[in-house]
């Protein structure tokens, strides 16, 4: 049966929006002694409307006038963005959309937890125009002022200095061996890395962004967040990066006018937990957190101004 129609059925010691506990709830709203449920969404998209039809042809397109789901979403498209491995798509980590005056269709960037980002073009049926591998998984991409920002996990090893892109993800019992197997080298760390890749110059090698000459890479533990921007909208050598995850410490880095490399600048530290999300915005910083905070930061002084916590509303 459509969704519209299956929908509106109760379901037996459950209901759609949050479990209650024995008997049947029925609707919405579990109205029996069993246990209070999730409250219903203000707004309850019609699933057949929204995928029915060429994007997902197991499903009717509803034409039922009596729906009483909203017809307001609708997905024109699907497109799969990694690659199949051992029996399973690993998950796509991001997505960021690029244009230029002189090419306005969107070309879509997206990153993948099988180490690759990858490039569609969205005037071409968003067929793949390339790939590339970063590491053995990639979290975060981001395009700004022609430049590609691409962080992703990578491996240093303490006792030759190096970083390398690291073992692929793979699923299951392989990458659990791929686990242990690096547990096995002391030597060897999983850290964060991001590479910032000239799109007016493909062909280039992309720039690294390192915390030192003696620390080559990005962050001691994986980056989850990327967020970049001009700081100067008229001035398009004023790029900055800011990138933060697993360490909990958020990181900008600006470019260098004497190298025309990208060279940390300030530290932000605040977060107890993984941060999950970066706003850049001019003066400021905006980041969520595991720790359930939403942090506001002041770049000019370095210091956070602001702490939104879930007490607050």
């Amino acid at each position: 049966k459509k969704y519209c129609e299956m929908s509106h059925r109760g379901g037996r010691n459950h209901n759609r929006y949050g479990k209650g506990g024995r008997g049947g709830g029925k609707g919405f709203t579990n109205q029996n002694s069993g246990g209070p449920g999730g409250a219903a969404p203000k707004l309850r998209p019609c699933k057949n409307f929204m995928g029915g039809g060429a994007v997902a042809p197991n499903l009717s397109p509803c034409t039922n006038p009596n729906c009483g789901f909203a017809h307001v979403v609708k997905c024109f498209m699907s497109v799969s963005v990694s690659q199949k491995s051992h029996g399973s798509f690993p998950a796509c980590s991001s997505l960021s959309l690029w244009s230029t005056p002189t090419s306005p269709t969107p070309q879509l960037f997206t990153g993948s937890h099988d180490g690759f980002w990858r490039l569609y073009d969205s005037g071409n049926n968003f067929n793949k125009v390339f790939e590339q591998r970063a590491g053995s998984k990639v979290n975060a991409v981001e395009v700004s002022n022609n430049f590609l920002f691409v962080a992703f996990d990578a491996v240093w090893d303490s006792k030759t200095g190096e970083v390398s892109a690291g073992q692929q993800q793979l699923s299951g019992g392989h990458n659990q061996h791929n686990q242990m197997h690096q547990r096995n080298k002391p030597t060897q760390h999983t850290v964060g890395q991001v590479h910032a890749w000239n799109l007016n110059s493909p062909s280039s090698p992309p720039m690294e962004l390192h915390l030192s000459p003696f620390s080559p890479y990005a962050s001691p533990r994986p980056i989850k967040a990327l967020s970049c921007a001009l700081a100067n909208p008229s001035d398009p050598a004023s790029i900055v990066c800011v990138a933060a995850g697993e360490d909990c410490t958020i990181r900008l880095w600006v470019v260098d006018p004497a190298t025309q490399k990208f060279k940390l600048g300030k530290t932000l530290q605040g977060h107890v937990r993984e941060v999950t999300s970066l706003l850049y915005n001019g003066g400021s910083v905006w980041s969520t957190s595991v720790d359930a905070t939403i942090r506001i930061w002041d770049l000019g002084e370095g210091e956070c101004k602001h702490v939104v916590t879930s007490s607050d509303g």
